[in-house]
C-alpha cells in the first residue's frame, strides 16, 4: 500500500481520481473534536441518485469490530458534507471512486468550531473559511419570542433548532426527516443581505425549553465574514 500523502486542515485537495482506486492522505490531528468533510466530483450518480464517489477519514486505531471508518460514507449528488468525531493523532482520509473513468474531484477536511455563548440582547460575528460552519447556543423558553438577524459576505444558510438529547451541537434536524428546527428554517442567506428570522418557541415534545443552536453556513466553498444578533421582545 502507498504511504498516504501528508495534508493540512482545511487544505483544498483537487485531482484526476481514477476509478477502482484508493487514493489517501494523512492528517496529523491535534485536537480531537468535530471534523467536516467536503468533497466533490464530476461525474454520474447511480440509478438511486447517490454519489459514486466516497470519503471516508479512519482513525488512529479501529474503535470496534467491522471498524468502518470515524467520518463519512454514502451521500446524494455529487457533493457532500459529513460530520464526524475524529481522534488525536494520525488520520487517514480515503477516496475512491466506482466511476468507469477518471473524475475531476475535490475533497477537504475541517475542525469543527465548539458552540459560542450568545445571550438574548447580544451579538457575534466572525468569519467563515471554506467547508466551515458556525455554532452559536442560547437557552430559550418555551412561549417566549425571539428574533434572529445575519448579515453575511457570502451565500449560505442559517439555522435554527434545539439541541437534541445527545447534546450534539451539530446534528441538522431539517423537514422533512425531523421538525425541531423553528423559524421556518433553513433559510437562505445572500451576500450582504440581511436575513431576520422571527419564532415563538413551542412548547411540544420536539421544542420546549432549552439549548437552542443557531447555525451559519456557507454554500459550497463560500468564505467570508457575517455577523448576528439575538434579541427577545
Amino acid at each position: 500500500m502507498p504511504v498516504p500523502a501528508p495534508a493540512a486542515l482545511g487544505e483544498l485537495l483537487s485531482l484526476q481520481l481514477p476509478p477502482a482506486t484508493l487514493v489517501d492522505w494523512r492528517y496529523d490531528v491535534v485536537t480531537a473534536g468535530k471534523h467536516l468533510l467536503c468533497s466533490s466530483y464530476v461525474g454520474a450518480v447511480d440509478s438511486g441518485g447517490y454519489a459514486r464517489v466516497t470519503g471516508i477519514v479512519w482513525g488512529p486505531v479501529a474503535r470496534f469490530s467491522n471498524y468502518g471508518g470515524d467520518l463519512g460514507g454514502v451521500a446524494l449528488g455529487t457533493t457532500s458534507e459529513a460530520i464526524g468525531d475524529l481522534s488525536a493523532g494520525s488520520n487517514t482520509l480515503t477516496l475512491f471512486s466506482s466511476l468507469p473513468s477518471p473524475a475531476p474531484a475535490t475533497a477537504r477536511l475541517v475542525p469543527l468550531a465548539p458552540a459560542t455563548a450568545l445571550g438574548v440582547g447580544s451579538s457575534g460575528s466572525g468569519s467563515i473559511a471554506p467547508c466551515e460552519r458556525r455554532y452559536y447556543a442560547f437557552a430559550a423558553v418555551a412561549g417566549q419570542a425571539y428574533t434572529v438577524k445575519v448579515t453575511a459576505e457570502f451565500v449560505g444558510s442559517v439555522r435554527v433548532r434545539k439541541v437534541p438529547p445527545n447534546g450534539d451541537t451539530t446534528i441538522r434536524t431539517d423537514p422533512p426527516f425531523s421538525v425541531n428546527n423553528v423559524g421556518g428554517t433553513p433559510l437562505a442567506l445572500a451576500a450582504g443581505v440581511e436575513r431576520v428570522v422571527t419564532f415563538t418557541i413551542p412548547s411540544d415534545a420536539a421544542h420546549g425549553s432549552g439549548t437552542y443552536i443557531v447555525e451559519v453556513d456557507a454554500d459550497l466553498d463560500g468564505a467570508g465574514s457575517y455577523s448576528l444578533s439575538l434579541a427577545s421582545p
